[in-house]
């Protein structure tokens, strides 16, 4: 398909044949992520230590684009859920300052951060709320070669119907601005400004901000910064309700009881079949693998697993067709995993009676908290 037939296709679409190219992705680059974890784990020189953390960090990009468009799908089809937990304003932006400021250094930026707010503690989604800001950001150091990005929240003394006073977070930057009569289209899926182009992203991270903004009760704004002709400020105002609750900031330790117990990996990707068999054993579980439905059953002939991880999609066959056979079988005792790179939901997924899902791609501490759960 040429550039200029896909620009012409409507923006549905583009996100289908997006969403899955994304998704035939999301398995391959789980291979990458757990070899990339084994690779951390061996001696290796401060060279290679650097070219490995480089890795990691490209990794963490490619999967960010990949979110980019499954985000966006799921806000579209409202399979999004809001989670208002506990947390701090100084320490979101004081994070997302450590995250950009060596970004902001290679380009010589002084990356500023303003906090003037009364409330020590506030309700919110946390990670919605800074993947707003860190598209904001990202988009800033895009844009800007020269000069300053300036991360600022204010309380203002407004409140909204509840009571609950007002946030406004803004992102300016000293960079090219917005071409005039783009101001609206960029906040539109796919809604590049020329300049942008040249740019690496999916071109839905200011349509996903907003989406985000919408179901937390606000929108994004853009301005330009009143003593210069160049540059953008892009804000919204937020209401949050103050908490004398403290957020849990210590890291969870997780713990499990399935050290010394049997495991089937029923997943016709060699490559996966082999991170995944190394994550578990690590984890103190023997694998068995099958590739099939059929070498899978023939496997449970031989050995009788405590958990069996079953891939959604095997090559022609349904993994939840395996799933219901083997539950009709009257193999009960065993935890049944689903690994998926669909963008099913979890309720979804678990409704065809997997105990827990493991979403592609994962790493080692995403697959020890499933052990932790279905442990408990």
């Amino acid at each position: 398909m040429s550039k200029n037939n896909f620009n012409k296709q409507d923006n549905t679409a583009k996100l289908k044949l997006l969403s899955l190219v994304s998704h035939e992705i999301r398995t391959p680059l789980h291979g990458i992520i757990g070899l990339t974890e084994q690779l951390q784990d061996t001696p290796l020189s401060d060279d290679q230590k650097s070219l490995v953390d480089h890795l990691i960090h490209t990794e963490r990009i490619l999967m960010n684009l990949i979110n980019d468009v499954l985000d966006y799908s799921k806000l579209k089809s409202a399979a999004f859920d809001i989670k208002l937990k506990p947390a701090s304003v100084h320490t979101i932006l004081d994070e997302l300052k450590t995250l950009f400021a060596p970004l902001a250094a290679q380009k010589s930026l002084d990356l500023e951060v303003n906090i003037e707010v009364g409330a020590e503690y506030v309700l919110v989604d946390n990670l919605r709320l800074k993947q707003v800001l860190s598209n904001l950001i990202n988009n800033a150091l895009k844009f800007t070669d020269s000069g300053y990005i300036r991360l600022e929240c204010k309380q203002t003394t407004s409140t909204n119907s509840d009571g609950h006073p007002m946030f406004r977070f803004t992102v300016e930057d000293s960079g090219s601005g917005i071409p005039e009569g783009k101001e609206t289209s960029i906040f539109e899926a796919y809604g590049h400004s020329s300049e942008s182009h040249n740019k690496n992203g999916t071109g839905l991270g200011l349509a996903i901000s907003n989406m985000i903004l919408n179901n937390l009760g606000s929108e994004l704004h853009l301005s330009k910064p009143s003593a210069s002709d160049t540059g953008a400020i892009f804000y919204f105002d937020l209401a949050m309700e103050p908490t004398e609750t403290a957020p849990h900031t210590k890291k969870e330790q997780l713990t499990h009881q399935f050290e010394g117990t049997r495991a089937l990996l029923v997943d016709d990707d060699p490559l996966v079949q082999k991170i995944t068999t190394a994550m578990l054993e690590k984890e103190g579980i023997s694998v068995k693998t099958s590739l099939s439905f059929k070498s899978a059953l023939d496997c449970l002939s031989q050995v009788q697993p405590e958990l069996i991880f079953i891939d959604l999609v095997l090559g022609e066959t349904d993994g939840a067709e395996l799933l219901g056979y083997l539950k009709e079988s009257g193999i009960h005792s065993a935890s049944f995993i689903c690994m998926t790179a669909s963008e099913n939901s979890k309720d979804e997924i678990l409704k065809l009676g997997f105990d827990a899902v493991l979403r592609k791609p994962f790493n080692r501490r995403a697959l020890t908290r499933v052990l932790s759960q279905l442990s408990k």
